[in-house]
């Protein structure tokens, strides 16, 4: 059956629907009649997987449903077992796609709405930033890493395209809290003593010179003080992450991975084509 039920097999379009019905109901069976057989019950959770992401493409809230009964049916498994560390690896699996999933289902709900706020955020361009996204004619909002070379890069290509072809759009960029690359040698006693406040004091200082400062930027630049937080409401995955705001609040676009100019251009010139014809 598993060979059987790969795509690359002959046959497998014309009875994959009867072959993903025999798999499942062979590997629920076996994981009941031998609930003591690590290597079943990992194939039996990582089916349930299989099957989750199948049915993703077309009904991502019904892949979600059936992740959470999976991760649901685990832990009536573990409970009655007593022990289940030989295979809690795939409950973190299962979790992961889970947390994965309801992540591009808030990015999919993002769009056409008002994104909700930003939650705790330390501005380092000034005083406090009172944030309104529906001030201007596009907002661009990039949450960026400092631990890579190249979310800097891009930070920096994207200010410099904004200055140059859309000057009238507002750029505002976020980090994290506790992202400290600076000083290598003491990431451990950084990481031990995060809640310092002078180690604080101290982040801040080097990121205001080594980022800010040395790049020119004028823009809003904050630190979100709720990471997790924060990816959960925006459905953040990867960073760079950039949300492109029209002038009524409204998330329009959303651009995961590396700056690349001639994709933002094509999304920013979509956007003011449909606000122009709008108007």
């Amino acid at each position: 059956l598993k060979v059987a039920s790969s795509p690359a097999e002959p046959g497998y379009q014309e009875h994959a629907a009867e072959l993903t019905v025999e798999m499942s109901n062979l590997l629920e069976l076996a994981a009941e009649r031998f609930s003591e057989s690590d290597a079943l019950i990992q194939e039996y959770f990582s089916w349930r997987q299989h099957e989750a992401a199948e049915i993703e493409e077309f009904s991502p809230e019904t892949a979600r449903s059936l992740l959470n009964a999976t991760k649901r049916e685990f832990d009536e498994y573990a409970r009655g077992r007593g022990s289940a560390g030989t295979v809690l690896k795939t409950r973190i699996q299962i979790e992961k796609q889970l947390e994965r999933l309801n992540r591009e289902l808030t990015r999919r709900k993002l769009i056409g709405r008002k994104p909700a706020g930003l939650g705790e955020t330390e501005w380092l361009t000034g005083a406090d930033f009172d944030l309104n996204l529906d001030q201007g004619p596009l907002t661009v909002l990039t949450f960026f890493s400092v631990r890579k070379d190249q979310s800097i890069m891009g930070l920096v290509q994207l200010n410099d395209m904004l200055g140059r072809m859309y000057p009238q759009a507002r750029l505002i960029a976020l980090t994290h809290e506790l992202e400290q690359p600076f000083d290598q040698l003491y990431e451990a006693q950084r990481r031990a003593s995060a809640a310092d406040q002078a180690n604080r004091r101290l982040y801040r200082e080097k990121m205001k010179q080594q980022i800010i400062d040395a790049n020119g930027f004028t823009f809003p630049i904050g630190i979100s003080r709720d990471s997790s937080g924060t990816a959960a409401i925006f459905g953040i995955s990867e960073l760079p992450y950039t949300l492109l705001i029209d002038e009524t609040g409204v998330c329009r676009q959303i651009l995961e991975g590396p700056f690349q100019p001639d994709r933002f251009t094509r999304a920013i010139e979509a956007l003011h084509k449909v606000q122009t014809d709008g108007r």
